[in-house]
């Protein structure tokens, strides 16, 4: 699900003009959109204090000492891992991946960029794309991609295990976003109900009739 900036659509949202946000379609939220800085970086997630347990269900972002910049994002990794690796300073809680990343116009300009680039002098990325010879995951081969101070090397290592996008398009995505200003944001007073499974689903509906 796909949002740009529309001043007579505001979803309570403080809109930058020209930014676009993309949410996942299995999850439903609402917090306190008016603590959002005006500036945002390049790319921006949104996340919630959870539990490590739950952080090992979804995505995960490591913070900077000022808790904006992202300097790492795990996804789906152990409870112990995100402990050691990914914990709130003095909290016992982990920055959960809410399912929505912002894009400011210097961030669309570098998505569209890669959109238009050639892999292997065959077709542009959208091309191979819309034709289905290439998928891409928002969560997986872009997100990883947004991370400034992570190599090459280490972008590849995190990625090959949760993806199927072949090496010269890896390299095309990282390059595309090296030295990007990716920021994530903790949110406040923030309701977060997942329908990822049909476990959930029953009780996630409940919850959402209940807050209606």
């Amino acid at each position: 699900i796909t949002w740009y900036a529309d001043p007579d659509n505001p979803a309570r949202y403080p809109w930058n003009a020209g930014e676009m946000v993309v949410t996942s379609g299995d999850v439903t939220f609402d917090f306190e959109t008016a603590l959002l800085p005006a500036e945002r970086g390049d790319v921006y997630g949104f996340a919630k204090s959870e539990a490590f347990d739950l952080g090992s269900r979804h995505g995960v972002f490591k913070f900077d000492r000022k808790r904006t910049t992202v300097i790492d994002f795990f996804q789906k990794a152990s409870p112990s891992v995100l402990r050691a690796e990914a914990a709130l300073e003095g909290s016992g809680l982990c920055a959960v991946d809410m399912g929505m990343v912002g894009f400011s116009r210097t961030g669309l300009q570098r998505l569209f960029a890669l959109a238009e680039s050639v892999i292997g002098g065959r077709a542009t990325v959208i091309g191979q794309l819309r034709s289905g010879r290439l998928s891409v995951d928002l969560y997986v081969e872009l997100i990883m991609a947004f991370l400034a101070g992570v190599p090459r090397e280490r972008y590849l290592e995190k990625v090959r295990p949760l993806s199927t996008v072949e090496e010269p398009a890896l390299d095309r995505i990282h390059g595309a976003f090296r030295g990007a200003d990716f920021r994530a944001f903790l949110t406040r007073h923030t309701q977060f109900i997942h329908f990822g499974s049909l476990h959930e689903y029953p009780v996630s509906c409940e919850i959402l009739a209940a807050a209606s």
